[in-house]
């Protein structure tokens, strides 16, 4: 049995989906910590100093009367500034976005690096032994039963064998590596041609018990 699952596209796809939202998502909130709200809040500095106490709480446009909207449009026409009424912007709001920013791009990067590794890894079956992506080996006549539970939902069974006296289970993961059905289903039909060799070698025995002088 030669078999080299490696990753699929679909797990690469989905993976590189939630990257992007991370990513995406991140340079959002630095747009706005760094670009954005500052110079949001530099437009509500000189609304204030241009309108003092008419300045409407959290930009509420609602506010202002059409006067000193005229003004304003007049007066942002002439700087090159958004018409639209600024919110309040303070030194804490930038912190907020720039410290939830940061730490979505790190995790943006480190999110990359495992997917990237991920890519290092694999699922194989070489000759009387499966690999494991870890590394782990285990001879396939150490597998004692196969569980399929999650494989209709979720593409995943798992092998399961014993080592040192211990049981244990290996994932076979159609969904992430795309080839471990052709292991799983090897490692089925060896199974069952064991059993059937054991059911043989049963009935073989228990015919020479009821023997009669046997």
């Amino acid at each position: 049995m030669e078999v080299h699952a490696r990753i699929s596209r679909e797990w690469r796809r989905r993976m590189l989906f939630l990257w992007a939202m991370i990513f995406g998502i991140a340079l959002w909130f630095l747009w706005d910590g760094y670009v954005a709200w500052p110079a949001e809040a530099d437009r509500y500095a000189a609304y204030r100093e241009l309108f003092g106490e008419e300045v409407p709480a959290g930009g509420d446009e609602e506010s202002p009367g059409p006067e000193v909207l005229r003004e304003w449009r007049e007066w942002t026409a002439e700087q090159g500034y958004p018409e639209s009424l600024p919110k309040e912007r303070t030194a804490a709001d930038l912190r907020e976005q720039r410290l939830i920013g940061g730490t979505l791009f790190v995790l943006a990067v480190l999110f990359a690096a495992w997917i990237a590794w991920s890519h290092t890894r694999s699922l194989r079956a070489e000759g009387e032994t499966l690999i494991a992506p870890s590394g782990r080996r285990v001879p396939v006549d150490q597998v004692f039963a196969v569980d399929r539970r999650k494989w209709d939902s979720k593409g995943i069974a798992y092998a399961r064998y014993e080592e040192d006296g211990r049981r244990r289970k290996l994932a076979l993961d159609d969904h992430k590596y795309a080839g471990a059905e052709a292991i799983l289903l090897e490692v089925e039909r060896r199974l069952q041609v064991r059993r059937e060799e054991e059911d043989r070698t049963g009935r073989k025995a228990s015919g020479h018990r009821e023997t009669p002088g046997g």
